[in-house]
């Protein structure tokens, strides 16, 4: 009970807003001990499935009119499209991260991670020994050793995080609630308003698997998900807010996003934004973020005899 308690207490400290106390390694390994180069080919596969996809979109479909309306919209006018944009960025860059890393460190991309080394890596559920501490005394090889980048710890804190990685990590977090709701909201307001009982390629690409895409990779991933990280959610649907504002105002016709996102009735939209900022978005986050804890709980079992 202490154990959770102090570990409550870490969670809701106000550095947690940043992206402090995660070391590089995390961006570059599964959670599940998967050898480097299956990992780093799978970055790649879902990296360059979604770009063809959005590419493909994009180049389709730089136009979209609505059936009974004379109004055209861009693309990129779409909540639907920032967020798969987003999506596409995020994988790209998780891949660059990944490999950039693989090619300094890791001499052995077809060997499973060693327990030990790896474990160190993914260490939430234990109050100490940490990664960083004094008290922690590497048990592997120097080979190993610099291959989970150990070189790069010191007594006095953790590494810093490079920017790539701060930036993968906050694409992270903001698209996977961004497109659960870009789900959401296609097939709860959109879907049922379009007459048809099927999805063409686009569409399905774009509103299920999407999610699907999301979902897999917080299960393979190692990258944490934190509370406070809901703020760049956040962010990035303000900056979607005062776009579609600014784009309607150009042409009172254009409402993407009819009896959701509809400045022609500003007390429904301001109500539906509350809805979504207040109350489904927090929950999707914290939805993202009981699964990350469920992810540490099973490989805290899965190594329990290491731990």
């Amino acid at each position: 009970m202490s154990q959770f308690c102090s570990y409550v207490r870490s969670e809701l400290q106000l550095k947690n807003f940043g992206f402090g106390d995660v070391h590089p390694a995390r961006f570059a390994y599964s959670q599940w001990r998967i050898p480097v180069g299956v990992y780093l080919a799978y970055r790649f596969l879902v990296a360059v499935y979604v770009s063809f996809w959005l590419i493909s979109i994009a180049r389709d479909t730089p136009v979209i009119s609505f059936p009974n309306s004379n109004t055209q919209f861009s693309w990129g006018s779409f909540l639907t499209n920032w967020t798969y944009l987003v999506l596409a960025l995020y994988l790209i860059l998780h891949f660059f991260v990944c490999f950039f890393y693989c090619c300094k460190r890791c001499k052995h991309l077809c060997c499973v991670p060693d327990v030990d080394g790896h474990k160190q890596l993914f260490n939430e559920l234990q109050v100490t020994p940490s990664l960083w501490s004094g008290e922690y005394h590497p048990v592997d090889s120097a080979e190993n050793a610099d291959e989970y980048g150990r070189q790069e710890t010191t007594v006095l804190g953790t590494p810093s995080l490079p920017i790539l990685h701060k930036i993968t990590w906050m694409l992270f977090t903001t698209v996977s609630s961004a497109a659960l709701m870009v789900t959401l909201v296609f097939f709860v307001f959109l879907w049922p308003q379009m007459g048809t009982s099927s999805l063409d390629m686009p569409n399905l690409q774009e509103h299920v698997l999407n999610s699907v895409l999301v979902f897999l990779d917080h299960i393979i991933s190692g990258i944490p998900i934190r509370i406070y990280h809901y703020i760049y959610l956040v962010l990035y649907g303000a900056t979607y807010t005062a776009f579609s504002a600014i784009y309607w105002a150009g042409d009172h016709n254009r409402v993407m996003y009819p009896n959701v996102l509809d400045w022609n009735q500003p007390g429904h939209t301001a109500l539906m934004l509350l809805l979504v900022a207040l109350v489904i978005l927090p929950i999707l986050h914290m939805c993202f973020f009981a699964i990350y804890k469920v992810k540490l709980f099973v490989y805290h079992v899965l190594h329990q005899d290491r731990l």
